[in-house]
């Protein structure tokens, strides 16, 4: 069982999607700051079949309305980790946002 934790990508997502070529996890979390500048389920297409990804949302997640679309209005919105605890690669992850504020827009 492997899970690989990735932070703070700011849009790119290159060396995540050759990590996982590399490593071959069993699955992906990332950890915040996305900035996806395409929904994610698109930006990480090439490694959607080789394994399971959930994210956590960051600080800067919600820095521009598209960033938070590209998460929360998607096919993964469903992985988000955010005050959830799930059984990944067989070992329980708890996932808390680094987002709290009041008003976004």
């Amino acid at each position: 069982m492997s899970i690989l934790f990735c932070g703070d990508p700011h849009g790119l997502f290159e060396q995540i999607i050759e990590a996982v070529r590399e490593h071959q996890p069993e699955a992906v979390i990332l950890l915040g700051d996305m900035e996806a500048s395409r929904p994610l389920h698109i930006e990480l297409a090439e490694v959607l079949d080789l394994t399971e990804l959930w994210w956590i949302p960051g600080n800067h997640d919600s820095d521009e309305e598209r960033f938070t679309a590209h998460l929360f209005d998607g096919p993964l919105a469903d992985r988000n980790l955010h005050g959830r605890v799930e059984t990944i690669a067989g070992l329980r992850v708890a996932g808390l946002g680094g987002v709290f504020r009041g008003k976004v827009w």
